[in-house]
């Protein structure tokens, strides 16, 4: 026999044990808020809930170790100095994409583009218009799933340090996705682990209106096949 509780309280459901994330010891962000502002930052933050972590991250990439939010269990934080981190990935499920709207309570749609990947609509078609600028103006309103990219890798200067994760919304890189996954494909075959680096790079232009655009986005590239075992990198 089986308890149905959850039948008449499903939001007190418990939620399933996240595998992917559980044995994370820290976050890369390529941003903060500051107040209730987001900022974009020009070299990587990184969070963790492990002072020794921390430690060991200001002393790879520069930077002090301070607390952020004493009521988040990532309360150490990192402002690094560097814009660019090498990685190392296991296999290449370590990257993964989905298209996400968020409500107060949680997750209101989840889809890869063409089909819904989470909830009781899982497999049937989701909606979404086809059109990419279409898609990217729904999110901007706040009626449309906006991309979530996430990677999850070893620091390749200290890869017994354990596995962090770096989430973006980045619709730029969601552009060169494809390509990305094929090329992490290519490189882990036959099993290999691949090593790629993650970097914050520049932007800057005027558009056509005269409006001067100064940012940065992050980009995957120097997707190689990683020669080293793990226990070589020790």
């Amino acid at each position: 026999m089986t308890l149905r509780i959850w039948e008449t309280d499903p939001d007190s459901k418990p939620r399933p044990r996240n595998r992917y994330v559980e044995d994370v010891v820290g976050y890369i962000h390529g941003g903060m808020m500051i107040k209730t502002k987001p900022v974009s930052l020009s070299e990587w933050r990184f969070t963790t809930d492990d002072p020794e972590v921390a430690a060991r991250i200001a002393e790879l990439y520069g930077g002090e170790v301070e607390e952020w939010d004493t009521e988040r269990a990532n309360n150490q934080q990192v402002l690094s100095e560097t814009s660019r981190i090498e990685l190392v990935i296991d296999d290449p499920d370590a990257l993964r994409s989905r298209m996400v709207l968020w409500g107060r309570k949680g997750i209101i749609h989840a889809c890869d583009g063409l089909y819904f990947v989470d909830g009781e609509d899982r497999g049937q078609p989701c909606g979404c218009p086809p059109e990419f600028s279409v898609r990217k103006a729904n999110a901007e309103k706040g009626t449309g799933p906006q991309p979530e990219i996430t990677l999850k890798a070893r620091l390749a200067a200290d890869e017994k340090l354990g596995f962090f994760l770096y989430r973006t919304s980045s619709w730029t890189l969601t552009k060169e996705l494809h390509e990305i996954e094929a090329a992490i494909a290519e490189a882990g075959g036959e099993g290999s682990r691949v090593r790629l680096t993650l970097s914050l790079e520049h932007v800057e232009f005027t558009t056509k209106k005269g409006q001067h655009v100064d940012y940065h986005r992050p980009a995957l590239t120097d997707i190689t096949t990683d020669t080293t075992s793990l226990e070589a990198a020790a």
